[in-house]
């Protein structure tokens, strides 16, 4: 599933494509485009399977800004939200420096896409969290943000 997500990321992000698009509300400048056309899903079954995936997932462009964080993770970082940074519902639109005590060690490894996939066990509050970094592209293979999966440490 997490591929699909990453495909259906792509296409988006090479076409320019605007969500109103995909659903329907404004005219495309692509004849017969959809979401269904796409990847076979409409935007609610994308946006569920993605939301609801068991896996906590966020999403941070080039710029080092979380654009995405699904439900998952939004559940998951409530149960620690008191040894965040931010709160939890600030984290979206947030720059990646507010999680990190020395934000150029991060900034460098992002930076480039060949530093990537990156592994890393991190300390928030008494809990280890297992981050899995991972570069995403775009249908020409340029290198758009990074993805990152993560899991507690005491829970595999």
């Amino acid at each position: 599933m997490l591929f699909l997500v990453v495909l259906i990321a792509k296409i988006i992000h090479t076409k320019g494509i605007k969500m109103e698009e995909l659903r329907g509300n404004q005219n495309s400048n692509i004849p017969g485009l959809s979401l269904t056309t796409l990847t076979g899903l409409n935007l609610d079954e994308y946006k569920g399977m993605v939301d609801n995936s068991p896996i906590n997932i966020m999403f941070c462009d080039l710029n080092f800004v979380i654009t995405y964080i699904n439900q998952t993770s939004k559940d998951t970082l409530q149960k620690i939200e008191k040894f965040l940074p931010i709160r939890v519902n600030a984290i979206v639109g947030s720059c990646i420096d507010v999680f990190h005590k020395v934000p150029a060690h991060q900034r460098r490894i992002l930076a480039n896409d060949k530093n990537l996939p990156h592994r890393a066990i991190i300390g928030v509050g008494p809990e280890k969290l297992d981050l899995l970094v991972s570069a995403i592209y775009d249908t020409n293979q340029k290198y758009i943000g990074v993805m990152v999966t993560w899991t507690y440490r005491d829970w595999e």
